[in-house]
């Protein structure tokens, strides 16, 4: 859909566009949300995993005149694993936005918002999973050692201290 009249041709349509040549159309415009295929069923998670940058933006033209804006988004599928097996597969997307002044005088150029997109060849798997408790253990032990390793350093350093000090004071008195 296109404002303006539309004329058909032998296997083409022609806009006239001549009602924007005043120069003032304008693009501003809010985006409320955007995503790409169903969000995840539990909304804890999918607050917490997936993001949707464009939801409630509001992109105010920033020229004189008429202008466009272009969103390039990249896709990114993903996959995520609960604890009980299930698997929930959903979009993500990273986007750039562009705002170009409409060159009216060149003669290209029609205004609008305009969505251009490519999805990601890699995937994002997002799973979870428990800690076992050998791994709790080992932290311990790394952790315990650690203290003893440094306590022992402490140790020996101002053991070596004290003792020059009194081989100094012994030789001075």
């Amino acid at each position: 859909i296109a404002p303006g009249y539309s004329f058909r041709g032998q296997h083409t349509s022609l806009h006239d566009f001549e009602a924007f040549q005043s120069g003032s159309f304008d693009t501003s415009h809010v985006i409320h949300h955007l995503s790409f295929g169903h969000e995840l069923r539990d909304r804890e998670i999918n607050e917490q995993y997936i993001s949707y940058p464009l939801d409630d933006t509001q992109h105010a033209s920033s020229f004189e005149g008429s202008s466009i804006f272009q969103y390039y988004a990249k896709i990114v599928p993903t996959e995520y694993q609960q604890l009980s097996g299930k698997t929930e597969v959903t979009n993500q997307y990273s986007v750039t936005m562009h705002e170009t002044k409409l060159k009216l005088k060149e003669g290209y150029g029609i205004p609008g918002v305009y969505f251009f997109y490519e999805f990601s060849p890699l995937m994002v798997r997002i799973s979870e999973t428990r800690t076992p408790f050998f791994h709790f253990l080992t932290s311990v032990c790394a952790i315990i050692g650690g203290v003893f390793t440094v306590s022992g350093l402490l140790d020996r350093l101002l053991y070596g201290t004290v003792e020059q000090l009194k081989d100094n004071m012994g030789k001075l008195g």
